[in-house]
């Protein structure tokens, strides 16, 4: 681009209010010594310049043409576009000249035609002002016109035709209505940054024109001076435009606003049109379907006496007219509650939209009175909730309906194909009204179900409405105060006249004569049930020592114990809490302040009751220290810091409800007593932590200064909350001090679970060890018996087995950790549930997007991945983890001990269970962060393939593994031979075996070798094992005599066992003998070399004793010497 080009192509101004294209000219500098000469900020210089130019603009009467007007008056958008003609086709200018003024003179154009434009519109506001008064008098007329009156006369399907029409142009008027509040809104915004705008531009066209245009040639000249000319007018059409527009504000929102009160009375007047329509189609509807049923049943009558067919479809004629009346009649009772709900859904949002915009007013949350306003409809909104209806009831209406619908049609369909027979003329006439009563069943179930539709989706809307509106409630209500300081209104109640007391209202005694004891058995219940109490409270403790003494015992101790020594507890806590609730129940009649006596009775009951059961549980000889093992230094402490703080906590719950009631006086007293449980909390908090502290008596410098942090957050958090309420933010100390209570009193009812689950599992661990004890003796006496066998045979035994089974020890600890590790999530999700409703901020975690995935259906767009999807996964992760590592001692104890499982067996179900509980948290955890299965699968298949190729040797030894484990064809403590290897079986793991051979070696053996190879187990089934003896005679030796003393041998030894029995065989003639073979059998291989030593031996005895002669080869060896050769 030339240098022309780039300091001569327009652009763009900064300020585009018309929609023009404007060309960025040279501007000249403004006035620079009057700039100098005026000590003022910049900004305020410029403020001040403008409401001098709109002060002179606002009080002007007739617009002075500038000179560019006087001079510009002559050329018309003809003349403009006859030189754009001739510029087009003029050859003097070479195609860069041409097409900048080219563009000039259609910038031009289009400034003079916004002048045009917004001349007319200026106009137009002109004649507003001139009008305003006639259609103001006239919309007034329109509005002081009687209502009319609505018509409610005629048939039936006349109602509906007039019903119809009214919703119609209730629509009509609606979309009106909205238009209206649009230009009422366009009406309403500030001017004053447009007028400000346009007076710049203007000052810019007129320096334009001031300015001597620097060209190359005289056609680009006279464009540059058109388009200057043109840009003044618009900006001068453009500033008087919206002086019009600014003069005639006031007249134009006082037409619009009559415009709206007139669409409104339109609305009005069309609801009460289609109420009262409404109501006479429902009550025409009712009418004609009661009047079918009437006839249906009349016909009925009539028919008594009639055939079995006849009245049998008289009979389904009247059924199915009583249902059609019935269904007409709750469809009218649903659109009632359609109309309640719309109205309500209607209510809800003027509400939303006028607190939000409330809210959005600067410094609003400073102030007490929108605090209060904040809190009466929070709890207006509480109670207005009761006013939607059950979606799920709905739905399952909607669900029925449509199959009832579905029948009728299905009857109506096969109606039309039966043809009259003309045969039964009765018969005939009946199935004809059968066929109007399905057509017209059809069409009434229609109606119903969309009427149930529409309210289930309107209900719907109002329950997200509404919750929508209490969370933006409760987002705000903790950050806006909710009362005046205490110091401001303690002075404003101390110059008022009469004190609180004296405004309260008188609490009648005959609220009490309506509710004496003697008129409800259950009053006389909870009257006489404290006395009983106290009056055995000697013999329930005695019962609780009595428990106490025989937990720990293995033999005696039983869950059932601490079971019965809870109720007990319970039962000792209960007469002070049920003395209180016999109050309340004699105050739950009456006047208002008798109800809020009513409800500070219970608050106070509940309190007392569950800090009397934790009271009764840290009792000495109580459930804490024998049933659950807590510690004694924080039994002792707990227990005596907690009487007192009880009957404090007590007293104020009892009296903050009744504080509440007045008017005046309520947040003085009110915040009194919380400033008392706030100092007895801090207190109590104080002495519990200190005392704790003083007993531990660590040593450690950073472990002191961790408690020493600790004990002051504890202290300063009920002190801060207190602060809060005395400077004004006294319903949210309340809230939190409640949520913080209530939080604790959680964490106390999952620690006593935790520690109840605890105990229910060290019953069972304590009879698992016994009976690990006892099969533990019994192997040991086997094995002992085995070495010395094996000892005796010379050969090695293994010191010790692995049984495969996971020790005492280990199980404890991991049933420890997964009921720590499920309270912790229960703590969690008990926390964030309780939290979550004063703390929405905590949802900010869903607005931080760390990524998009794309889902299965590209219909609903990319989903974005939160930083809370994060942070579940992280959990989950963790949750998968833990779980896996503390799963085998849950499951031992509770699942696994009852099947009468091996040890093996055990292992490996838990080994698999591990694997599987990790597979699916990677795969949940995957799917969070937006890796879903559909995707992942391929990748895992994938890699499945691969590490089964690369990793194959692994994968089937771990598949033997699993194989050996669940078909076990080897125990461990078997004798097994697998190819060249024989010996013991000491352990069985996932990968490999290890096998202990007779000179105690450990071989660890690959299980792929025990499913591939040929394995012998040598006591798999049977333990006893065949083993054969030779033995020769010479020849000449009496047969006989020789079988019956190698019986005889074998009858004596102790080794071999009779079944199966012994023998003996003559098997051959030798080279040099007769050949005996001795097959005897022995219990196991440990006895084999034991019993051929003794066997031989006293073979050798009994043959020798009896001159028989056991032959031996002989050889005959010649010796020759080199000489002799």
């Amino acid at each position: 681009m030339s240098s022309y080009q780039q300091n001569q192509t327009p652009k763009q101004d900064a300020p585009q209010t018309t929609g023009v294209h404007l060309v960025c000219l040279p501007r000249n500098s403004r006035n620079t010594a009057n700039a100098s000469r005026v000590q003022l900020k910049p900004q305020i210089y410029r403020y001040a310049l403008f409401t001098v130019r709109l002060f002179c603009i606002l009080f002007s009467v007739t617009a002075h043409p500038s000179y560019a007007e006087s001079t510009f008056t002559q050329q018309t958008s003809n003349d403009l576009q006859l030189r754009l003609n001739a510029a087009q086709s003029s050859e003097k200018l070479n195609s860069e000249q041409r097409d900048f003024i080219v563009q000039l003179y259609q910038q031009a154009l289009d400034n003079l035609a916004q002048a045009t434009e917004d001349r007319n519109q200026a106009q137009g506001y002109i004649d507003q002002i001139a009008t305003a008064a006639t259609r103001q008098a006239e919309i007034q007329q329109k509005l002081d016109q009687p209502l009319p009156e609505i018509d409610v006369s005629g048939k039936l399907s006349l109602l509906e035709k007039r019903l119809l029409n009214q919703q119609a142009t209730l629509l009509e008027l609606h979309s009106e209505e909205t238009a209206i509040n649009a230009r009422i809104l366009s009406a309403q915004q500030d001017v004053s940054p447009l007028i400000e705008t346009a007076l710049q531009k203007q000052s810019n066209a007129e320096a334009q024109l001031a300015e001597s245009p620097e060209s190359q040639t005289t056609e680009l000249a006279r464009a540059r001076r058109a388009f200057n000319e043109s840009e003044s007018v618009a900006a001068n059409a453009r500033v008087e435009l919206l002086r019009q527009r600014l003069i005639s504000r006031d007249s134009r929102l006082e037409i619009l606003d009559l415009q709206q009160r007139l669409v409104v009375r339109k609305i009005d007047i069309a609801n009460q049109a289609i109420e009262k329509l409404q109501e006479a189609v429902s009550s025409a509807r009712r009418n004609q379907a009661n009047t079918i049923a009437e006839q249906a049943q009349q016909r009925l009558v009539e028919l008594e006496n009639a055939d079995e067919e006849i009245k049998k479809i008289a009979q389904d004629n009247a059924e199915l007219a009583s249902d059609i009346a019935n269904v007409t009649a709750r469809t009218d009772d649903l659109l009632n509650k359609l109309a309640g709900l719309r109205d309500e859904r209607s209510y809800v949002e003027r509400y939303s939209n006028s607190m939000a915009q409330q809210l959005a007013i600067t410094g609003a949350d400073r102030l007490s009175t929108l605090g209060v306003d904040l809190l009466e409809q929070r709890q207006q909104f509480f109670q207005r909730a009761a006013l939607t209806l059950k979606t799920k009831a709905l739905e399952e209406e909607l669900a029925r309906a449509q199959l009832t619908k579905l029948r009728l049609e299905d009857r109506q369909y096969l109606m039309t194909k039966e043809n009259s027979t003309g045969l039964n003329s009765q018969r005939d006439e009946l199935h004809d009204e059968q066929r109007q009563l399905l057509q017209n069943g059809t069409k009434i179930y229609r109606r119903y179900i969309e009427t149930i539709m529409t309210t289930r989706s309107e209900n719907i809307a109002l329950n997200t409405k509404t919750a929508e509106y209490i969370e933006l409630l409760n987002s705000r209500l903790l950050w806006i105060p909710s009362t005046t300081p205490l110091w401001t209104q303690l002075k404003q109640a101390i110059e008022q006249d009469s004190p609180w007391s004296a405004r309260l209202p008188k609490w009648q005694a005959n609220n009490l004569s309506k509710n004496t004891p003697w008129n409800n058995k259950w009053q006389l219940f909870l009257l006489a049930v404290p006395t009983l109490i106290l009056l055995l409270k000697s013999r329930l403790l005695t019962l609780l020592k009595t428990l106490a003494t025989n937990v720990g015992k293995v033999n005696r101790d039983r869950f059932s114990y601490t079971a019965l020594a809870l109720l007990v507890s319970l039962v000792l806590a209960s007469p002070g809490p049920l003395a209180l609730g016999f109050l309340a129940v004699l105050t739950s009649d009456g006047g208002a302040f008798t109800e809020q006596i009513h409800q500070g009775l219970k608050n106070a009951a509940g309190l007392w009751l569950l800090l009397n059961v934790f009271r009764e549980i840290c009792r000495p000889d109580g459930v804490a220290e024998f049933h659950f093992k807590w510690r004694l230094d924080i039994i002792n402490v707990t227990r005596k810091n907690l009487r007192w703080l009880t009957l404090t906590l007590v007293f104020v719950s009892l009296f903050i409800p009744i504080a509440d009631h007045s008017a005046d006086g309520n947040t003085i007293i009110s915040r009194i007593l919380f400033s008392i449980s706030s100092l007895a909390l801090a207190y109590v908090t104080h002495r519990v932590l200190w005392q704790l502290f003083l007993l531990r008596n660590q040593v450690s410098s950073r472990r002191i200064s961790f408690k020493y942090f600790v004990h002051a957050v504890a202290v300063c958090i009920p002190l801060t909350l207190l602060g809060l309420s005395w400077y004004g933010y006294h319903f949210s100390a309340l809230m939190i001090q409640n949520k913080l209570f209530v939080t604790a009193c959680l964490m106390a009812v999952l620690f006593i679970l935790y520690s109840l689950t605890l105990r229910i599992f060290s019953v069972i661990e304590r009879r698992m060890t016994l009976e690990r004890l006892r099969v533990k003796r019994k192997a040991e006496q086997a094995q002992n018996a085995n070495r010395q066998a094996a000892d005796n045979a010379g050969e090695g035994m293994p010191e010790s087995i692995d049984a495969t089974e996971y020790d005492m020890d280990t199980i404890t600890q991991q049933t420890r950790g997964f009921l720590g590790l499920l309270t912790g999530v229960a703590a969690i999700l008990l926390g964030w549930e309780l939290w979550a409703e004063i703390l929405p901020a905590l949802s900010i975690l869903n607005t931080v997007e760390l990524w998009h995935v794309t889902g299965d259906n590209p219909a609903l767009g990319d989903k974005a991945i939160t930083l809370a999807d994060g942070i579940i996964a992280v959990i989950m992760m963790t949750l998968t983890y833990l779980g896996a590592r503390n799963l085998p001692g849950i499951l031992e104890i509770s699942i696994l001990r009852k099947l009468q499982l091996e040890s093996g067996s055990s292992y490996a179900i838990t080994t698999v269970v591990k694997y599987i509980i990790v597979m699916v948290g990677i795969i949940v955890s995957l799917n969070i962060i937006g890796a879903q299965w559909s995707k992942l699968q391929w990748l895992v298949a994938a890699l499945g393939v691969g590490l089964g190729f690369g990793l194959q040797e692994i994968v089937a030894n771990f598949v033997s593994g699993l194989l050996i484990l669940f078909e076990r064809p080897i125990r461990v403590g078997d004798t097994v031979t697998v190819g060249n290897h024989t010996g013991t079986v000491t352990r069985i793991r996932i990968r490999a075996t290890t096998l202990t051979d007779w000179d105690r070696k450990e071989q660890i053996i690959p299980n792929k070798t025990f499913i591939t190879e040929q394995l012998t187990n040598w006591t798999l089934s049977d333990s006893i094992t065949r083993q054969i003896i030779k033995v020769g005679v010479a020849y000449g030796s009496d047969v006989i005599a020789v079988h019956k003393l190698l019986s005889k041998v074998i009858e004596d030894n102790r080794r071999i066992t009779r079944d199966p029995p012994p023998s003996v065989f003559f098997v051959g003639f030798g080279d040099s003998s007769l050949n005996f073979e001795l097959r005897v059998f022995v219990p196991s291989m440990l006895d084999i070399m034991p019993l051929i030593h003794e066997i031989h031996v006293e073979i050798e005895a009994t043959l020798r004793k009896h001159e028989i002669e056991i032959p031996f080869p002989q050889r005959d060896i010649w010796i020759r010497s080199e000489d002799e050769q």
